[in-house]
């Protein structure tokens, strides 16, 4: 089995604790693509962009290209020594400052990685060194997030991005998410579709939810870039079979 590649590496250390522990983040798995590009219809290759002024429609060289910042309307120039004097500094330690009751489902999450304790190989003898006290940790705080459904909440640099992240317990073993950096939480729609369902029927819907089949996550396929491949090679499509749907009387009759 295909395990995935080392995205970074640094140290987790939970704030005014004795905790810290080497580690390292691995990728979970790869999105699919279908690698569909623009063609030419003349020539059949790529098609190239143009770096163009937006004010002038000059053509520009890589050398005539700047930063700026966006305020209203405006683009303040922005000089690459700027930049450089604000880089986020300390990429290598995942600072956690606090615990949540559970995952914050509110937030969405940019990047999300399995925490592993980091596993160093020395280049001579090709011996991988262990840090034993540090898998003890990890094992400790793995059982203890598992056991509480908390989750660990921190900041971290990596790459020369900031992210807030979570460290929680997932499928027996650590992940860490990067969740975004919000400017401003938006306000929930308030709806009122009428009063709540009673008893009853909630204990309808709960024997109906009991009675649908476990989800095999691994019988999900991206048919559409399976069929891409196969057209290509001139294979026989695979099939997508329509849903079948019950016609109901009313909103209660659908979960019968």
């Amino acid at each position: 089995m295909q395990t995935g590649r080392t995205y970074w590496t640094g140290r987790l250390v939970i704030e005014n604790t004795g905790v810290t522990m080497p580690v390292s983040l691995q990728t979970i798995m790869d999105k699919t693509s279908t690698g569909l590009a623009k063609r030419s219809l003349c020539c059949s290759s790529h098609v190239e962009y143009k770096q163009v002024c937006g004010k002038c429609k000059k053509e520009l060289k890589k050398e005539e290209i700047g930063r700026g910042y966006a305020l209203g309307n405006e683009l303040m120039p922005v000089e690459e020594s700027m930049l450089e004097a604000i880089k986020p500094k300390g990429d290598d330690t995942i600072r956690v400052t606090g615990v949540l009751e559970s995952f914050p489902l509110v937030m969405d999450t940019d990047k999300k990685y399995w925490l592993n304790v980091h596993e160093d190989r020395n280049k001579r003898t090709k011996e991988t060194i262990t840090d034993l006290k540090g898998r003890d940790a990890w094992m400790l705080l793995n059982a203890g997030l598992q056991a509480t459904g908390k989750t660990l909440v921190g900041s971290c640099v990596m790459r020369g991005n900031e992210y807030i992240v979570a460290v929680s317990s997932v499928e027996g073993r650590l992940m860490l998410s990067c969740l975004y950096y919000a400017t401003d939480r938006k306000e929930v729609l308030a709806v009122d579709y009428g009063s709540t369902p009673d008893t009853a029927k909630v204990k309808q819907i709960t024997s109906f939810l009991g009675k649908l089949p476990n989800a095999d996550l691994s019988a999900f396929k991206d048919t559409y870039s399976e069929n891409l491949k196969h057209l290509l090679m001139k294979e026989p499509l695979v099939t997508v079979q329509e849903p079948v749907i019950k016609q109901s009387a009313d909103a209660l009759s659908m979960f019968a």
